[in-house]
């Protein structure tokens, strides 16, 4: 691959990949790209213990940065890497829906490990389906992953770890032969892709 790839990380193995022909001489691509990326949300609307993670706050929190990021005006999309409600409650992803529909650009999610039904959980707590159904993003024939171009020159791509059925008895995750056979084939098609 001729352009420069970068690969955002995330230690629940949840990745995001920018693939950007900027800098190599494409007079079509924008000079530069400001996105805002958001990471462990985990809001808890009916938490009121005083922990590390600061769940009743996270609501406060996240509302104070959406208007940060509307202020702004120069930011071109939003990431939100993941675990962005407590336990995957139902209340807390419609706030947390709430909450990022108030945004005046695009944002991009990937569920983290609290996104998704975990044994133990209370069973109304929202497995991978209710993601893919609720939250907006391009999902990959009604999978947990996608790809998107945000902006001439940038594609992004989305993949998922957290709802690896082997883990559904714990909080790690893996990505499936499935999705990387995917990526493969997403980057192939977009190598090419005039930017």
């Amino acid at each position: 691959m001729n352009r420069p790839v970068a690969a955002f990380l995330y230690a629940h193995v949840i990745l995001f990949v920018l693939l950007s022909s900027t800098g190599l001489g494409n007079e079509n691509v924008t000079d530069s790209v400001k996105f805002v990326v958001i990471s462990d949300l985990h809001l808890g609307l009916n938490e009121t213990e005083n922990t590390y993670k600061m769940f009743h706050y996270n609501d406060q929190i996240l509302g104070d940065i959406i208007d940060d990021i509307n202020s702004m005006g120069d930011v071109d999309f939003v990431i939100v890497s993941g675990d962005l409600t407590k336990d995957s409650e139902p209340y807390n992803h419609q706030r947390v829906l709430e909450q990022l529909n108030g945004l005046n650009i695009p944002y991009y999610i990937v569920p983290g490990n609290h996104d998704v039904f975990k044994e133990g959980l209370p069973a109304e707590n929202w497995p991978i389906e209710k993601i893919v159904e609720y939250y907006p993003m391009p999902w990959h024939e009604g999978n947990s992953w996608y790809s998107a171009d945000p902006v001439q020159g940038v594609h992004l791509v989305a993949l998922d770890s957290s709802s690896n059925e082997n883990h559904s008895a714990d909080w790690g995750g893996v990505i499936s032969q499935e999705q990387l056979d995917w990526f493969e084939q997403d980057l192939a098609d977009n190598e090419e892709k005039p930017r």
